[in-house]
């Protein structure tokens, strides 16, 4: 499978398998997309995304058989998993093959279930930013993995793979968790590979046949210095004197011109352009009423060898311009219509690139706004010139219609926590959300959760919140009517502990202080202690669990109707001075719905949600929805480097569950927010609590409480 075949800005509805056993991968409800990153087209997944085969995993993959993956993968963030493809299904006893890019030092790049999982070298992770190649190779004896060409990791092992119907790719055979990430081609062999095929696939990585690829829709609004070159060809191109302005045009984002800006190619090489001299050039460009012609993209000291904002463009309307070289002809089209064609001359080889101006040249600048630029190595046939204006075209659309409105308003949930969610009505495919205040509209940010939170809001201050829509092709919405809200301290109602006040709650009980009850030392309940002192609490036991069992570890709770955030600072836990774990200790904030002992004869089971800090494992930050005797957890794998501060909010059934290192930005955690409709109008316990889920003694240790409402 090779991206290749795709072009960019497309949605990956279906990809061909040229495999011998043919057939399709289908994308599910949603579609990635295909880019040109760092030189190679893409198929980009975004965490949303999988596709699966139409045809059966074949018997060649079952059991102890041999086989081989070779993939090109990108990616900017190494997390624990990134799941490329599975064709197994199974969790345990060596069943299982789902091959990744993850960081995980159990089963980071081939999950088996069990002792024959396989990670990268921890010395040799594989980098982020830039594009590489792994394989997998297993010949029924050893599993051997190799990074850039070079080995990397092996094991001796017998696999007893029990295949599933088809393979997935993009995800786990779980279906999560899922790639983010970029994929340039995959191959899946039913046998392994010498050393000297990895060397083969590595040397022969096939040519892109795009080296200048340029698109304003993942750009930063405002003043633009650089612009990366993500074709072939590398390189930046870099503004020379004055920097044209990334801003919305007609519908679109993009980089706007004066007359007096010049974008230059940096180490540019004729060979990294074309192929044997042969090139095209496409950019999609704005030119408004009463502009003067200028020079809009220039490639060589020949003759016609730049393209023109001149009369053959119609003002106030987004148009494709293509200019294509073939060794003798120089022919233009303009949203796929040929428009000229005349003779070259011997210097029309690309040996320079300007953007918005001829430097060599008196002519006048550009003025207008361009949202992209490619050139091509080869020129481009009529058939690949109708195809790209077709999809320009059918991409060239506003992505939601008519005004826009907020689907919760913004609404201070404290004093410095703002929330709100924007309304996509029934726009479907894969859209970003831009938040941005009256007093900073350009330091807003691009988001793919249409719900957004503001924590660089201060108390007893007024915003103005406004969103706009765009889709990946960079077509964006104007913005929606203002909205204003109010970050006053009176509109709250602020409870706060600071464990200035020493006082042993196993003791003394919990009245006269600000929480409502304990668990601790009541029946199925252990505490060691509950105790605060210098303005910090403590709580301490010994073979104590919040999983299911009894007996419950020490809690220290309010009971808390509608909706609230609850914060808290985690101090000290056992073992962090030295970095050695004690045991499976567990320290946080929890939500929890009392017991339900109405039904005799019936167990009853907790409902709660947690936020706590685990070290052992690596875990480090951990959130625990438990639902009906079902248990669901996700982490970061922070390990010792966990945030401190904890936050769990709730707005009606929504609950949020995140973690900051300076109390100040926050980030939820895997898994949040989380749906509860069975707390539907029912008050919780919010509070602290501890558990070892084990024999050894442990702690907690929290400071600054604070519970708004």
């Amino acid at each position: 499978m090779d991206a290749n075949s795709f072009q960019p800005g497309t949605q990956v509805m279906e990809w061909k398998n040229n495999g011998v056993l043919g057939g399709i991968f289908k994308a599910g409800a949603k579609s990635p997309l295909v880019e040109v990153i760092a030189g190679k087209k893409a198929v980009v997944f975004n965490g949303t995304q999988l596709l699966e085969s139409s045809f059966e995993v074949p018997i060649s993959l079952a059991g102890n058989s041999s086989y081989a993956v070779s993939f090109w993968v990108y990616t900017k963030q190494l997390k624990d998993e990134a799941p490329i493809i599975t064709w197994a299904y199974g969790g345990r006893n060596h069943n299982n093959t789902i091959v990744g890019l993850g960081k995980q030092q159990a089963f980071g790049a081939v999950q088996h279930g069990g002792f024959s999982d396989l990670p990268f070298n921890r010395r040799a992770l594989p980098e982020v930013g830039k594009w590489q190649h792994v394989v997998v190779t297993f010949d029924g004896k050893f599993e051997k993995l190799f990074l850039d060409g070079k080995p990397n990791n092996q094991e001796n092992k017998m696999l007893f793979v029990k295949t599933a119907k088809t393979f997935v790719l993009g995800a786990k055979n779980t279906r999560q968790p899922l790639l983010n990430g970029a994929l340039a081609s995959l191959k899946v062999y039913d046998h392994s590979l010498s050393e000297k095929e990895v060397k083969d696939l590595i040397d022969n990585p096939g040519e892109s046949s795009i080296s200048v690829y340029l698109h304003a829709a993942k750009l930063k609004y405002g003043s633009l210095n650089n612009w990366a070159n993500e074709g072939a060809a590398g390189g930046n191109f870099s503004s020379k004197g004055a920097s044209p302005i990334v801003k919305d045009v007609a519908g679109k984002i993009a980089v706007s011109f004066k007359g007096n800006e010049v974008f230059v190619l940096d180490s540019l090489l004729s060979e990294q352009i074309s192929n044997n001299g042969n090139y095209s050039v496409a950019v999609s460009v704005y030119k408004p009423a009463g502009e003067p012609t200028g020079t809009l993209v220039k490639w060589s000291s020949g003759q016609n060898t730049k393209i023109l904002s001149d009369n053959n463009i119609i003002d106030n309307k987004w148009q494709l311009i293509i200019k294509t070289f073939d060794g003798k002809l120089i022919k233009t089209y303009i949203d796929g219509d040929l428009k000229q064609s005349v003779v070259a001359d011997k210097n029309s080889v690309v040996d320079q690139l300007y953007i918005g101006k001829d430097l060599n040249s008196q002519e006048n600048g550009f003025v207008g706004a361009i949202s992209h630029l490619a050139v091509y190595k080869h020129t481009l046939k009529d058939e690949e010139i109708k195809l790209l204006t077709s999809v320009w075209k059918e991409n060239l659309k506003i992505p939601v219609p008519g005004v826009l409105a907020f689907k919760r308003n913004p609404k201070a949930v404290s004093p410095n926590i703002i929330s709100m969610e924007a309304d996509r009505g029934a726009a479907t495919g894969n859209l970003s959300y831009y938040f941005s205040r009256l007093d900073n509209p350009i330091n807003g940010e691009w988001v793919d959760n249409p719900a957004y939170v503001d924590y660089s809001v201060v108390a007893d201050k007024q915003y103005q919140y406004i969103f706009k829509i765009k889709d990946h092709f960079g077509n964006v919405t104007e913005s929606s009517a203002p909205f204003t809200v109010t970050t006053d301290k009176l509109n709250f109602v602020i409870q706060k502990d600071d464990f200035a006040v020493s006082r042993n709650y196993l003791l003394e009980g919990t009245t006269g202080t600000i929480w409502d009850g304990l668990m601790g030392k009541g029946d199925k309940q252990s505490a060691k202690s509950i105790e605060a002192s210098n303005n910090q609490l403590k709580l301490t036991s010994q073979a104590t669990n919040w999983d299911g069992n009894s007996p419950y570890g020490p809690f220290l709770y309010k009971e808390v109707k509608g909706n609230f955030v609850a914060e808290v600072i985690v101090t000290d836990v056992s073992g962090l001075a030295a970095k050695k774990v004690a045991g499976n200790n567990e320290v946080g904030l929890m939500a929890r719905l009392p017991l339900d002992t109405s039904v005799a004869g019936r167990r009853p089971q907790l409902q709660l949600l947690q936020n706590a800090i685990f070290p052992a494992w690596n875990v480090g930050n951990l959130f625990t929805n438990f639902q009906n005797g079902r248990r669901e957890q996700n982490n970061i794998q922070s390990s010792w480097n966990f945030n401190k501060y904890l936050q769990i909010q709730r707005d009606g059934n929504l609950f949020f569950a995140r973690t900051s290192n300076d109390g100040i930005n926050w980030m939820d955690l895997p898994g949040s927010p989380v749906l509860r409709n069975d707390l539907d109008g029912k008050s919780v316990q919010v509070g602290l609590y501890q558990s070892t889920y084990g024999p050894a003694e442990a702690y907690g240790i929290f400071s600054s409480f604070k519970l708004i409402q």
